[in-house]
């Protein structure tokens, strides 16, 4: 696609994710509820952009919340710690 002029991902179509994946998916085709977060679509992605020089964390683990504010321009939030449900509470 990017040599046809059009405007294209990162992903070079390795297909090395799909590959590494013990579900068989495509991570490519965004979230998918098969996925087990094993991680190893991101490893192997990570390192095929390593060694062509091009950028990694093409996968990564994330939420809704974060993903708007990276396309907005602003900084992810993260919570290390995260606070018991008031159900939960005695």
């Amino acid at each position: 696609m990017r040599a046809l002029g059009q405007e294209v991902g990162d992903c070079v179509d390795c297909y090395q994710c799909v590959a590494v994946c013990p579900t068989g998916i495509d991570i490519r085709d965004g979230a998918q509820l098969d996925c087990i977060q094993c991680g190893l679509c991101i490893d192997a992605c990570d390192t095929v952009m390593t060694k062509i020089g091009r950028p990694t964390r093409l996968i990564a683990y994330d939420n809704d919340i974060n993903i708007q504010r990276r396309i907005a321009g602003k900084a992810p939030i993260y919570r290390i710690v995260r606070r018991a449900p008031s159900f939960m509470s005695p």
